[in-house]
């Protein structure tokens, strides 16, 4: 389905019958064989602007596509007391007048609407579909795209293309208070747009409070012109960079930094380059995560956590009470992978990233429900055998081959063996193993070392270890401390309370440090340093 500009021109107000369950039919003649006439097709949308100034408009979808370049349109008012007469006019139309939009013109065509309209003493209410846009940018970013909507060849008007960058981009400017100037020297343009640029921002401000009868849309005024396009309307290509997985698993016992590593893990799957495995600095580490939260902030990146209450509602589709209904209803409501997906399957140029935080304590079939075959690599949208599934809510969904799933699950609640044997063969499995090397004080390093050593010669299991994030950053003076808060109840839970086991992994574990075991009879085991 497309979508067109047409301006009409014409008083319909000469239709003053009203009649119930009529619809207006509006038949329009081309004077030219314009090739935005003949890409016409039936149920495309045209949004007619039917007063001069466009103030007044009527979105009319295609009904029949006849001989001799007519079209006929239909538009079905909503009014109470009926709808209006059905009447056919006739209408002369220029090449000119009938513009497809889409990306490559939609600034201009947005510039030309506000222009008319700011020029209009009319009052009546009309809304604006703004394109999307980041939440954030930096100042040379906003310069560089000041700089390509300056030498954009459609925007006939240099100053007009200033105009237009200040409305669209308005919000993020007020927002994080830059500068006109900043921005103008960041675009290598003249200091003398900076006057231009700040017209646009008060044209912004002008639409942002409604005063002049103009409203950017909000999320209930949003129509069928905004709803992402299903997987049947889009065509992907097959993926030809295959440096990660499209499904993984993290996997390791706790405290080897599973959930610490998603953050890297979205980088490089995002900017299409390896993992990046080197310990990091404070810096390094907080250079990656503010580029994790800007990743977030655009959509590209979901974190979500599962647990035993967790369902498919929650992550595919479900219904919900509508709060805004007079009477008791449900809606049907997208619910986190669905909502991601989606978003990804209509964009071709992005990769995106769902971090699914303890996979494998949710009831997976139960959660992934049809899911579970659309994940499959070859089976992705745009691959050689894509596949969709039609929701129970009538909607046909697809995963595209640009969402990436990333899960984290701890081998000491379930080892790998006891999961569901339909995820484990749609994912590879990446294991993250205690590391020593990471823990900086010689002496918390031995009692590491010796600690994971017994207990793979008692439990003979490499998933019930210790991992070394609870010793990073520490010296031996937190050695108790350490033990006790974090160490000992996990070896309560490793040999099922029997005491004795525990003792014997402590005791060979503190031998030669300041530490010794206390054995309270009423209660667990701990320990304390020894002051003698």
């Amino acid at each position: 389905m497309k979508y067109f500009l047409l301006k009409i021109n014409t008083f319909l107000n000469s239709f003053s019958i009203v009649e119930a369950g009529k619809t207006l039919s509006f038949e329009l003649l081309s004077a030219l064989d314009s090739a935005a006439l003949s890409s016409v097709n039936v149920d495309d949308m045209i949004i007619g602007c039917i007063t001069t100034d466009c103030t007044a408009r009527m979105v009319f979808k295609v009904k029949e596509i006849k001989s001799g370049s007519r079209i006929v349109m239909v538009k079905e008012l909503d009014i109470s007391k009926g709808g209006p007469i059905e009447e056919s006019l006739s209408e002369q139309l220029d090449s000119k007048d009938l513009i497809e939009i889409d990306e490559t013109n939609f600034n201009s065509i947005y510039s030309t609407m506000i222009k008319d309209m700011m020029g209009s003493q009319q009052s009546t209410d009309m809304y604006i579909l703004q394109e999307p846009i980041n939440d954030s940018y930096s100042v040379e970013e906003l310069g560089n795209l000041l700089s390509q909507m300056y030498n954009d060849p459609s925007i006939a008007s240099k100053t007009a293309a200033i105009h237009i960058f200040g409305i669209k981009y308005g919000k993020i400017i007020k927002d994080y208070n830059y500068s006109s100037a900043d921005i103008i020297s960041a675009a290598g343009i003249s200091e003398n747009y900076q006057v231009e640029l700040g017209k646009g921002l008060r044209i912004f401000e002008s639409i942002k409070n409604n005063e002049f009868g103009i409203k950017f849309y909000e999320n209930e005024h949003v129509d069928t012109v905004s709803k992402l396009k299903n997987c049947l309307e889009i065509k992907r290509t097959a993926r030809t960079i295959k440096i990660h997985p499209l499904n993984q698993i993290i996997y390791g016992a706790p405290g080897t930094g599973k959930t610490y590593s998603t953050a890297e893990y979205a980088l490089a799957i995002i900017e299409n380059r390896p993992i990046d495995r080197k310990n990091k600095n404070e810096s390094e580490r907080r250079a990656v995560i503010d580029s994790y939260k800007n990743y977030i902030k655009k959509g590209q990146v979901v974190f979500t956590t599962f647990h035993q209450s967790y369902g498919y509602e929650e992550f595919i589709q479900g219904l919900r009470p509508d709060t805004k209904s007079e009477r008791m209803t449900f809606k049907t409501v997208d619910g986190t992978f669905k909502q991601i997906a989606d978003t990804a399957l209509n964009d071709n140029q992005n990769n995106y990233v769902i971090i699914i935080d303890e996979i494998n304590r949710a009831n997976i079939s139960k959660v992934f429900g049809e899911l579970i075959t659309l994940i499959e690599e070859d089976k992705r949208w745009g691959e050689i055998n894509e596949t969709c599934a039609t929701l129970q809510s009538g909607d046909i969904f697809a995963v595209p081959n640009n969402l990436y799933i990333v899960g984290t699950m701890n081998s000491a609640d379930k080892s790998i063996s006891l999961i569901d044997a339909a995820l484990r063969r749609r994912f590879e499995f990446n294991e993250q193993r205690p590391q020593p090397e990471l823990i900086s004080d010689s002496g918390l390093r031995k009692v590491f070392e010796t600690l994971n050593d017994s207990l793979v010669k008692e439990l003979e299991s490499a998933d019930l270890l210790v991992g070394h994030s609870y010793f990073m950053n520490k010296t031996m003076m937190d050695l108790d401390s350490i033990l006790n808060s974090s160490i000992i109840p996990l070896l309560y839970e490793y040999f099922y309370d029997e005491k004795k086991k525990v003792a014997a992994i402590l005791n060979k574990a503190i031998e030669g440090t300041t530490i010794k075991l206390v054995d309270n009879k009423l209660g667990r085991l701990s320990v304390k340093r020894d002051e003698t």
